[in-house]
């Protein structure tokens, strides 16, 4: 018996081992907050009726940790004015910042955002006498909330008529993506309701957040709006130090759907101008900007999806994708400037992975005698902005060439030469109702233009097909990211056979014993 109870007890350490790495393996970093976390309110000022209730939310989404109105939002009244609150059932992360509103339960008064994290455990907020306008509602105000001791103060937004509120932006954006976030949600309200055209809106909106004028064309293109900011008539410095992203150069803002680009008048190579049909749906774009992210160095920008193909474990999508090394310099800037064929797979499960980003050499552009197979092109007719930026000319020769539909995607080079202009041009080219992708070289000597080559595109030295996916033991396919589960299973083997060897060692040592 002895014998046997051994084994067993052998055999549930193992297995508790073998749980407690599995759980190690998915354990998260960052681990809830427990113990006595409490904050305070001081009420001197307000002179709220009470109960003051302590409201907090996650600002990177939104998301409410008490829903509003719950009387477990409640504070306990200290006395002499004072409300305090133990935050450890909030369900708070360590190292991450949350935003907090003080609320009157009997009257609904409430204060303005304030930011707060770990650090201000034990501190004391009080309100000032300053209103600050609600960034939702315009016509509403709150009262501004500030800690005794914490640096940390009233959340940095843009309202809903662009104005900039607040004063502590969150360790999680910058003042370049919360302006971002007002071109591409609140910028048509803004227009309606502030009384300011767009020049002076744009200024004032970015001049607040610190932005300069390089700062605002970056994020035009980036947001995809269009307006009648004009670059030269801005006010705003030519650079910012607002950790945002930034562009070099002049000119109008790109537009959905509509040409983005730069020109420049450098001659004698090929040289990229990233010109080209912006088409993508909300939910592509969604999907571009999960994994690929601008930052001060370097702006990625989506123009649109040429090639997709769908297996068992999910879809590969292919971006033509225009990266612009932010640089002053203009010669460098022009320089920095490429296309790149981005492959993003998205899983059954909707997660994004990036697979690569390869650069298209202007130089070098790869065609093929034979599309490859696969991969499923459907062709996006351009609009009328999209070749304004060429000669009329130009645009004849593409509608007018006979052996092959073809429609304008992108400008991938161009060399100037004494003559005039030749451009390499990635089309979509249908014929017999099959489309599929095109390198189109083109000359146009301003008098004329004429193609002088068409080529299928290379799509397989660029982006990443899909490989015969592994199946798992119900016969359906793994997706790229199963190698984790595959490593916890083979250590699970390992440790079988560890137990079973030291059963039987003990077994051998028992009997000699016996």
């Amino acid at each position: 018996m002895m014998k046997r109870l051994f084994c067993l007890t052998l055999v549930a350490v193992m297995l508790l081992s073998v749980f407690a790495f599995s759980f190690s393996a998915a354990e998260v970093n960052d681990k809830a907050v427990t113990g006595a976390d409490v904050i305070k309110f001081d009420n001197s000022v307000t002179k709220w009726t009470g109960p003051v209730q302590f409201y907090i939310y996650d600002p990177e989404g939104g998301t409410e940790l008490i829903p509003w109105g719950s009387k477990r939002l409640n504070g306990t009244d200290e006395g002499n004015n004072i409300w305090s609150k133990d935050l450890s059932d909030y369900g708070l992360e360590s190292g991450k910042q949350y935003c907090i509103i003080f609320c009157d339960a009997s009257t609904g008064a409430q204060t303005y955002d304030l930011v707060f994290d770990a650090s201000c455990f034990g501190d004391t907020a009080v309100t000032t006498n300053n209103l600050i306008e609600n960034p939702v509602d315009s016509n509403k105000n709150a009262g501004e909330a500030v800690w005794k001791n914490s640096t940390l103060g009233p959340r940095l937004q843009v309202t809903s008529i662009g104005n900039v509120v607040g004063q502590t932006c969150l360790a999680s954006e910058t003042p370049y993506d919360l302006f971002v976030g007002f071109l591409e949600n609140t910028l048509e309200n803004a227009r309606t309701y502030s009384g300011k055209d767009d020049q002076t809106l744009i200024d004032d909106t970015a001049g607040a957040l610190g932005l300069s004028k390089n700062d605002v064309e970056a994020a035009l293109s980036e947001a995809g709006a269009y307006t009648n900011w004009d670059y030269d008539k801005s006010n705003l410095p030519g650079e910012g130090s607002s950790g945002g992203s930034s562009g070099s150069g002049s000119g109008s803002s790109g537009s959905s759907g509509g040409s983005s680009g730069y020109y420049s008048d450098i001659s004698g190579k090929w040289h990229t101008y990233t010109f080209a049909s912006d088409q993508f749906t909300d939910d592509e774009k969604k999907i571009f900007s999960s994994v690929m992210k601008s930052n001060t160095n370097v702006l990625y920008l989506p123009s649109q999806v040429i090639a997709k193909q769908t297996d068992d474990s999910g879809t590969y999508y292919v971006f033509l994708t225009s990266v612009t090394e932010l640089k002053t310099d203009v010669d460098a800037f022009f320089d920095s400037i490429r296309w790149e064929i981005t492959t993003i797979f998205v899983d059954n499960q909707g997660n994004s992975k990036l697979l690569n980003s390869a650069a298209i050499d202007p130089a070098d552009i790869k065609t093929t005698d034979k599309a490859p197979d696969g991969w499923t092109v459907s062709a996006k007719t351009p609009s009328a902005d999209d070749l304004s930026y060429y000669s009329s000319d130009v645009e004849q020769a593409l509608t007018n060439y006979k052996e092959i539909k073809l429609d304008y995607i992108a400008e991938l080079a161009t060399r100037i030469v004494d003559t005039g202009i030749n451009y390499r041009f990635l089309c979509y080219g249908t014929k017999d109702g099959k489309t599929d992708l095109y390198v189109v070289e083109l000359t146009d000597e301003f008098t004329k233009a004429e193609i002088t080559k068409v080529s299928l595109f290379d799509l397989s030295s660029y982006a990443i097909s899909p490989q015969p996916a592994e199946k798992g033991p119900d016969n359906s396919a793994k997706s790229p990211q199963t190698g984790n589960t595959d490593m916890v299973m083979m250590v699970v083997v390992l440790l079988f056979i560890a137990m079973f060897g030291a059963c039987v060692s003990v077994k051998q040592i028992s009997k000699k014993h016996d």
